[in-house]
């Protein structure tokens, strides 16, 4: 269509002249990217920000994640293909912008493929991997039971989106203080790096 536009404004030069520009616009693009040929281009150049959509998002996981329990997104290192505007807040909610995420299957389908590298929380899949922010930690841990395995007894913690963790080591609790008003906060791992909140009736 450029071109088709371009001949009829101004004929073979108003073709040369477009397609100058679009050159032009393309190379200066590439620099502001920090890549000089277009083999050096790909999905990590993207920015999600601006189109996809959780449902989206949902459509291209279900190609890759089958059932219910979280996926080994340990054993995935895709490249980084730009942030999604998801964000969880500190009681646990997830927000697409600032409108909560109600649909528990698409949560519980997100939390499976939760993954955090350094401070930086992330959805995985074998081919991609999207940006999501977290004000503190992902779960809530909503309950509390004591299970009895032998001679040993364990606590038992369920997290708001149905899963569970056996506290078995030291190393699965921590207890950090608000700053606000230093009260004790406790913490127990969900599964590899990824902590819940105990909510407080379940601590005291």
């Amino acid at each position: 269509r450029l071109y088709l536009y371009a001949l009829a404004a101004a004929g073979q030069k108003g073709v040369e002249k477009a397609l100058s520009n679009l050159r032009s616009e393309i190379e200066r693009d590439m620099k502001l990217m920090g890549v000089t040929r277009i083999d050096q281009l790909s999905r990590g150049n993207l920015n999600f920000n601006w189109y996809m959509q959780p449902s989206d998002f949902e459509k291209n996981v279900a190609k890759h994640i089958k059932g219910s329990k979280p996926a080994p997104v340990h054993l995935w290192n895709p490249p980084f293909c730009g942030n999604l505007a998801i964000h969880i807040d500190s009681n646990g909610r997830w927000y697409y912008q600032k409108s909560e995420i109600k649909r528990e299957r698409l949560i519980k389908l997100f939390a499976n493929i939760l993954k955090k590298e350094k401070d930086k929380y992330y959805l995985v899949t074998p081919v991609e991997k999207v940006g999501i922010t977290v004000e503190d930690v992902p779960f809530i841990a909503t309950d509390i039971d004591i299970i009895n395995k032998g001679k040993i007894a364990l606590f038992k913690f369920t997290t708001n989106i149905g899963d569970f963790t056996y506290l078995e080591e030291n190393s699965q609790f921590k207890i950090l203080f608000k700053k606000s008003n230093n009260e004790p906060q406790p913490y127990v791992n969900v599964r590899s790096n990824l902590f819940a909140k105990i909510d407080r009736k379940s601590f005291y």
